[in-house]
């Protein structure tokens, strides 16, 4: 299994630079209230690879309220929590509000910016998303199903051939 957690690494840190740190008094969208920016400060100023787990846990809901490349930036982190943490509960509301992304729009009536978020995907980010996938659905025997995997990645390639 240890081969799997290091090739979702590997994906994660080749896609997602840790420079630069996204700045400014704040990384939540604009106009969202005070619960954002109670979520997202605490990831203020801090590089992806340096959050942890337990901040990610913590603050599960944190990404959600994120301006888009706030998003981007910190999505490893929670990616790699979820890898980290599948057992806690949480972790699956990160996976929920990752993978929502990805729904069709007429589903995805909760998801905030979510195609501004998706314009700052490229071919490796949308890769190191489908290794994460394919490593969640080998440690869980029910991933696939209970997230629709197979709808999300047709959705991730779909996005990955438009952005090419």
């Amino acid at each position: 299994m240890k081969d799997g957690r290091d090739l979702v690494w590997k994906a994660l840190v080749d896609a997602f630079p840790d420079e630069p740190i996204p700045n400014g008094r704040s990384i939540a969208a604009t106009d969202v209230g005070t619960e954002a920016e109670e979520e997202t400060n605490p990831f203020l100023g801090r590089r992806w690879k340096d959050v942890s787990g337990t901040l990610c846990l913590r603050h599960w809901d944190a990404l959600s309220w994120m301006r888009p490349d706030a998003y981007i930036y910190y999505l490893p982190a929670f990616l790699w929590t979820v890898v980290e943490n599948y057992i806690i509960s949480c972790s699956s509301n990160i996976v929920d509000g990752v993978l929502s992304n990805f729904i069709s729009k007429k589903e995805r009536w909760y998801v905030r910016s979510s195609e501004d978020r998706l314009l700052l995907l490229n071919q490796s980010r949308f890769n190191a998303l489908i290794v994460w996938i394919n490593y969640l659905e080998q440690i869980d025997e029910n991933f696939a199903k209970d997230y629709k995997t197979d709808e999300v990645k047709l959705r991730i390639f779909e996005l990955s051939e438009e952005f090419r």
